[in-house]
């Protein structure tokens, strides 16, 4: 499987995940989000995520779309 696909995979599984704690009223704020989202990604992006990081107004969104 190529490293996008496991990225979209990864992605999709952690989206599902956000879906059933929202479903059973749970919280979670977007910077635990983003932290957990980045947190979990593939070895290979850690100089990517390190790099995302470091920008102000990271959000959810932005990290899916910069990681795909």
């Amino acid at each position: 499987m190529k490293k996008i696909e496991h990225v979209l995979k990864h992605i999709h599984s952690f989206r599902f995940l956000l879906e059933q704690l929202s479903t059973i009223g749970s919280f979670i704020n977007e910077n635990e989000i983003l932290l957990s989202l980045m947190h979990n990604m593939l070895m290979g992006y850690r100089t990517f995520i390190s790099s995302l990081r470091r920008q102000l107004n990271l959000t959810f969104t932005s990290l899916i779309k910069n990681l795909i």
